[in-house]
């Protein structure tokens, strides 16, 4: 009896530490699952903070007085801002054809030759063109490069080449593109709006940034001549009223005053 029980009670000690051994085991999954969560987790938000690698750019679109009157020029600078590496790029612009005189816009393009590589010395030189209202450019290496050694993306001057405008001899200076148009003559009065999309790539991954210029097309009562107009007349207004009664309505009321004011005798 008691070899039986011996028997027993050993087998029931092995199924103890089995499922010891079982339920070990299942914690030790349980924590390598909860640290790669975590691990993904903590590289998600460094790469928000950080960029860990990744690119973060954005367009940035300077332009003239949106609020426009048929027969008027528009124009817009295009620069890219942000830090990280890009292995291709390229912006698409589309401008409501129906709004461009002649259906053709000028773009100037600032293009870069490298001098000196070591210390990044460039010259600048314009590219200029009459293209369609919608188009895309393929964007050079250079506008994501640093124009110094240091590596310092954080500071209060322009720091890749893409945020910064070249100013030549003559004193003119231009922006990475700059986009020129006049508005033409039959355009319908409203807004109008110009979609810039700036998409870039980094490794397997696609990235992309939108802007929207609202072009406001002022109908005839909006412009300028309109408030002219209107202050004209209200001006000949006031003074046609005044003439009135100096002419009128004063030697009236006076001859009343007269009349109320003379002593009875």
């Amino acid at each position: 009896m008691e070899k039986v029980a011996n028997v027993h009670g050993t087998i029931a000690d092995l199924k103890v530490q089995s499922s010891c051994m079982a339920l070990r085991q299942a914690l030790i999954i349980l924590l390598f699952i909860s640290a790669i969560n975590l691990a993904e987790a903590s590289g998600n938000r460094s790469n928000e903070m950080n960029f860990n690698g990744e690119p973060q750019y954005t367009i940035v679109a300077q332009t003239s007085d949106t609020n426009v009157d048929p027969g008027s020029n528009f124009k817009a600078e295009l620069f890219i801002s942000g830090a990280g590496d890009v292995n291709l790029s390229k912006i698409s612009v589309s401008i409501p054809r129906y709004i461009v005189k002649g259906s053709k816009a000028k773009l100037t393009i600032l293009n870069y030759r490298i001098i000196d590589p070591g210390n990044r010395t460039v010259n600048g030189e314009l590219e200029v063109k009459n293209i369609d209202p919608q188009f895309y450019l393929l964007l050079p290496d250079i506008w994501y490069m640093l124009p110094s050694n240091d590596n310092d993306y954080f500071s209060g001057e322009p720091k890749i080449f893409g945020e910064s405008t070249y100013i030549f001899e003559n004193g003119t200076h231009y922006a990475p593109y700059t986009i020129e148009f006049t508005v033409a003559n039959n355009a319908t009065a409203g807004d109008h709006d110009i979609f810039i999309n700036y998409i870039y790539k980094h490794s397997n991954k696609w990235f992309q940034d939108t802007k929207i210029i609202r072009l406001h097309i002022r109908p005839w009562y909006e412009r300028d001549f309109a408030r002219y107009a209107f202050f004209a007349t209200a001006i000949w207004a006031i003074i046609s009223i005044l003439y009135w009664i100096k002419k009128y309505l004063l030697p009236w009321l006076m001859l009343w005053l007269r009349v109320l004011f003379v002593p009875i005798r």
